[in-house]
């Protein structure tokens, strides 16, 4: 299904960039460098589960600092949110993550699944500076 759908987009760019072209081997040249950066794309969907990158608080911060504000955040005054952060606490988080959010109670998938106990959300951590 999903082939289909991809040797279909690619014949519809392919036609267009013959059509506009005077060169048949630039066609295929974008045909291809269109099909591999989709094929990129679902290769790294797949291998890589969602909110698990190393900085994904940050891009969720943005975003709720965004909506909460009205304005784009800016480095320095902009601070993540303590309640985003009480939350991350209560799930595993990968090992980088850890190393910027200890200060917070966060656990990395080791100890979280070792540790039989709740994570405790630590209030008095210092701010996390929101990165733009």
């Amino acid at each position: 299904m999903l082939y289909c759908i991809v040797k279909s987009m690619g014949t519809v760019i392919l036609t267009f960039i013959q059509f506009f072209s005077p060169y048949r081997h630039w066609g295929r040249f974008c045909t291809l460098l269109i099909m591999s950066f989709i094929a990129h794309g679902i290769v790294l969907l797949c291998i890589l589960p969602p909110f698990e990158g190393w900085d994904e608080y940050q891009h969720v911060a943005y975003i709720q600092y965004m909506t909460e504000q009205g304005q784009t955040p800016t480095y320095g005054p902009s601070k993540v949110s303590k309640d985003l952060l009480k939350k991350l606490v209560a799930f595993p988080q990968p090992e980088l993550m850890v190393k910027q959010t200890n200060s917070t109670g966060a656990k990395e998938y080791a100890t979280f699944y070792k540790d039989k106990s709740a994570p405790q959300y630590n209030k008095d951590h210092p701010d996390i500076l929101l990165y733009v």
